[in-house]
């Protein structure tokens, strides 16, 4: 029967011309689908909508609606500072009558300051100290600890302060910094660097007339005014005006909050050599309202886009500019935020795509990552091929494979995201190393035939290659299982890339050599003792190495007792970008950067027997407990804008209760009912609710109750453990408030929740995906071995890369995230490539009637080299990854070729020291031997020593015996 590449069609063309116009023809269709391609970095859309915490999240949602909220702020900003004023009024725009904006930022939806929050505190009758403690945390910060000096400590404050840096670095373990007195922008200064007209609507108010200036073709007589402000009281009434000579800071120093006591205490007890016998510190304190930052709720009507990354880079871009317009240094400004660190994720992840910055610094090696891993890749399959024509279709191939792959992205309603951004490199790697097999075997088949070269290279590569794709895309596939979608996108696109790169290298390649062949190789003698002698020596101490990998994959593996996993965005980013600087700087003066919201449900039975007020007090104990916790930095609730609502004793009579229980009443009122003249729902409604229809977590009229509590995300505390806290903690406040004895329901989401779930599911992601790849690629062990034993036994050194690999960096406590997770099922299908390859020559060997001695060498001598060479190309090719910015994909290159690497010794050395014992043993009872070549026994060791003529290149390639 003719071969499909022997075939003609009836005009007397091969089939392989039609492939190659097949090729041409999707070209255009995969530019112009590429043309499509976004990248979209949603930490929050990565579960299902059915996972138990998505559907919590989205119940809260319905309620009250998440909105993209940047936490903005710059050095040295303090609640006096008039560029504040000067940014609202730039972000705010005017606002005409008609209802119209003009001039503002419309990216913008709302902005929410300190001053404006601190007045509606305070206008309900709360004390300005009082107010600020409520607000600190959330909008106001403690600031740096401030330290005054004695008269004789100013005299020596370098000495001072370098004997506290030794003091507490030897003493507490921490580093500190040392600023020196706050400088307040001058109104000279304002003056020169911002506009008279931006001056005057912050300082004086917006005519219409200013309206008409900037729009002269606007003819309309309506007056425009600026956003309504509530009334602001005076900002002296809030901050602290201590003179001091400097301060203080370190990591995490609103976090650790022990530790910051004993920091204060050493400060304060601090002696120097100028001062043996007293202290030069007069006091120490922190300063509430020292630093200040605004709340900024980006728009999502303004801009139908403002979903997308693209849209939320082009927000933060407008950000930096109108401050810049303001007077805000664009170096000292700092921002935090699930916008900010989404559209920075995404920029990251373009520059491991393209970096031009890194040209500029002359950081060559981070220009491009990925291409820089496809080019070395590349070079190496030409050094290998020794062929530049060969090469070249080697090359055709692997990137039309990749760019064909890729272009199904957009076309099946996708997008690119942190995780699968590295896919175009492996599969550019992998189908390198498939095409090196099947150009080696092309270049031996030439050597005897050029025109039958083409088919009779086919037939000897479609099985290997048709199996290490299969059992490659399986580990792929095995990803689908995870609720995780970034990872399931990459698990059901790669193994599509798989199948298509086996297409492509036993069609493609094929097709494009049999139109444009290379030169035949020449024969010559090449020497392979290094393998020969490697299999000897295997063979000789096979049950000393075969004992030795054992006992290193298990010492290795023990190390996944410390396993851990990491989903926090801000960790993928090394610790000199600048969202880095940005987060540690907020978070170590102002607040916690990630939400965590607590509603707490009251159905209409306590509705009933209690009063509003109580219920509000209730909320209130709830949230003083929440912000007992050291990793939160403040909290809010519509308890937080009221004065505390104490019932008078019965004692006092009847009459006070009646009017305590009115104005109760009428508290409840003015947040459902608000009037025109004062409109309280628009705070109010932000943290309670009535809900009008019943779900599976509450009844029809129950009322809502939102506690919002931020959270740093720069230390390291576990999210499971702080969750747990929070929930005994908010138990505990529920049990302790006696005005309520109907049980109190009450609902934990937010970030935080949704991380730990993530950092769950990354976990069982790892644990199925692999256990499902491991049994599927076992199964296909066990069928070609034909023995159940035989197939466990050669997984053995399969597992050994992912628990040595795994092992080891839990070891050293390098965490695993949603990009590392992946490489454990890649690598065992990766890994699962040689091993068949060796034991395909191993069972011929066996099968051509020689020692298992024999079969041993003849599998190394064959395969050693095309396992070196691919293992190689793949595993240098995603070193290349390394110097990626973005860590998840430095760690994913890292990881990666850790793990085929470690595939290639486990392969050579692990795997035939098997094979010369137990698993040996059974494939020889398996293998039905030639009979015309006699039924050698295994007999006594001897140094088998063949020499064999074969075609000279660096891969995989077929061998003629010669006598000896």
């Amino acid at each position: 029967m003719s071969h499909f590449f022997d075939k003609r069609d009836q005009w007397g063309n091969g089939f392989s011309l039609w492939i190659i116009l097949a090729m041409v023809l999707f070209v255009p269709l995969i530019g112009l689908s590429l043309k499509h391609i976004e990248l979209e970095n949603d930490v929050a859309g990565w579960l299902p909508d059915d996972d138990p915490q998505s559907r919590v999240l989205s119940w809260y949602s319905n309620h009250f609606p998440i909105k993209d909220t940047l936490l903005v702020s710059w050095d040295h900003c303090s609640l006096d500072d008039p560029r504040i004023n000067l940014f609202v009024h730039k972000l705010r725009g005017i606002q005409k009558s008609t209802g119209e904006w003009y001039d503002g930022n419309p990216y913008v939806a709302e902005v929410h300051t300190p001053l404006e929050a601190l007045s509606k505190i305070a206008d309900q009758g709360v004390e300005p100290t009082d107010a600020v403690e409520r607000m600190t945390g959330l909008l106001v910060g403690p600031g740096l600890l401030r330290v005054k000096l004695t008269e004789a400590g100013q005299t020596h404050l370098n000495q001072v302060q370098e004997e506290i840096r030794s003091r507490a670095k030897a003493e507490l373990g921490v580093d500190l910094y040392f600023e020196g007195v706050d400088q307040k922008i001058t109104q000279a200064e304002l003056e020169q660097k911002v506009s008279p007209k931006l001056l005057a609507r912050a300082q004086h108010g917006f005519s219409a007339g200013d309206y008409l200036d900037l729009n002269p073709e606007d003819d309309s007589e309506e007056e425009s005014s600026d956003q309504e402000m509530a009334e602001l009281r005076p900002v002296e009434e809030f901050l602290n005006q201590q003179p001091y000579d400097f301060q203080i800071g370190w990591p995490l120093m609103h976090v650790q909050k022990d530790l910051s006591k004993q920091v204060e205490e050493l400060v304060a007890t601090i002696k120097t050599t100028q001062f043996p016998n007293e202290t030069p510190i007069k006091d120490t304190f922190y300063s509430p309202g020292s630093r200040a930052a605004l709340s900024i709720n980006l728009s999502h009507y303004a801009n139908p886009e403002s979903d997308s990354s693209e849209a939320k880079k082009n927000a933060i871009a407008s950000l930096r500019a109108d401050a810049a317009a303001c007077a805000i240094p664009a170096e000292s400004l700092r921002i935090g935020g699930s916008p900010y660190a989404g559209a920075e994720l995404s920029e990251f992840v373009s520059k491991a795509l393209d970096n031009p910055e890194a040209l500029e610094r002359g950081e060559y090696a981070k220009v491009s990552p990925i291409g820089m891993s496809t080019l070395v890749a590349v070079l190496l399959a030409f050094i290998m091929l020794r062929s530049f024509r060969l090469a070249s279709l080697v090359l055709i191939v692997s990137l039309y494979t990749t760019l064909l792959t890729v272009s199904f992205v957009p076309v099946t309603g996708g997008s690119l995201n942190m995780v699968l951004i590295v896919m175009p490199t492996l599969l550019t790697v992998l189908t390198l190393s498939a095409a090196i097999h099947v150009a080696n075997y092309w270049k031996h088949a030439a050597q005897e035939d050029i025109h039958t070269a083409v088919v009779q290279a086919v037939r000897m590569a479609w099985q290997p290659c048709a199996l290490a794709s299969i059992t490659t895309a399986i580990g792929l596939l095995s990803l689908t299982t995870s609720p995780l979608s970034p990872v399931r996108d990459f698990g059901i696109y790669s193994a599509v890339g798989c199948l298509v790169s086996l297409l492509m290298v036993l069609f493609g390649l094929p097709a494009l050599l049999q139109y444009w062949p290379a030169l035949p190789p020449k024969i010559q003698e090449v020497n392979r003792s290094p393998w020969r002698n490697l299999a000897n020596v295997l063979y000789r101490y096979r049950t000393l190495v075969t004992l030795a990998c054992l006992t290193v994959m298990v010492a290795s593996s023990w190390g996944l007792n410390y396993f851990t996993t990491e989903t926090k965005v801000i960790r993928y980013f090394p610790d000199d970008a600048r969202i880095v600087e940005d987060y540690n700087y907020l978070e170590e003066n102002l607040a916690g950067i990630i939400p965590i919201d607590t509603v707490l449900i009251f159905n209409n039975d306590v509705q009933e027997d209690t009063l509003f007020s109580d219920r509000m007090e209730m909320v209130r104990h709830v949230q003083n407990a929440i912000k007992t916790h050291p990793e939160i930095s403040g909290t809010v609730s519509l308890a937080t804008f009221q004065p505390e609502y104490n019932p008078p004793p019965e004692s006092e009579g009847s009459f006070k209760r009646r009017s305590y229980i009115k104005k109760a009443n009428s508290i409840r009122n003015y947040i459902l009912e608000p009037t025109d003249e004062e409109d309280g729902q628009h705070d109010a409604l932000k943290y309670f609710n009535v809900a009008h229809e019943a779900t599976e977590f509450n009844q029809a009229g129950d009322e809502l109750w939102r506690v919002s509590a931020q959270v740093s995300i720069m230390s390291d505390m576990d999210y499971g453990q702080l969750t747990d806290e929070l929930t005994a903690k908010i138990n505990e406040a529920i049990k302790a408030d006696e005005s309520i004895t109907t049980d109190v329901q009450f609902k934990v989401t937010g970030m935080v929740p949704l991380f730990l779930r993530t950092q769950q599911a990354v976990l069982e992601s790892l644990i199925k995906s692999f256990g499902l790849a491991f049994l599927l690629i076992g199964g296909v062990m066990i069928i070609l071995l034909k023995n159940p034993l035989a197939g466990i036994l050669s997984m053995l050194p399969n597992i050994l890369p992912v628990g040595m690999v795994f092992g080891l960096i839990s070891w050293y406590g390098m965490p695993v995230d949603i990009g590392t997770m992946i490489t454990a099922s890649v690598a065992l299908g990766i890994a699962v490539d040689g091993t068949l390859h060796l034991l395909t020559w191993f069972r011929e060997g066996i099968s051509a009637g020689k020692t298992r001695q024999e079969s041993i060498v003849q599998a190394l001598e064959h395969c050693g080299p095309a396992m070196w060479h691919t293992s190689a190309v793949v595993g240098v090719g995603l070193l290349m990854l390394a110097p990626a910015d973005l860590l998840l994909v430095c760690r994913f290159g890292l990881l990666m070729a850790a793990l085929v690497g470690t595939a290639l010794v486990a392969d050579v050395i692990f795997l035939p020291a098997l094979l010369a014992g137990p698993l040996g043993a059974l494939i020889e009872r398996t293998v039905r031997r030639d009979p015309l070549s006699g039924n050698k026994g295994e007999g006594d060791p001897k140094t088998y020593k063949p020499r064999f003529r074969i075609v000279s290149t660096t891969a995989e390639q077929s061998r003629t015996e010669e006598a000896g």
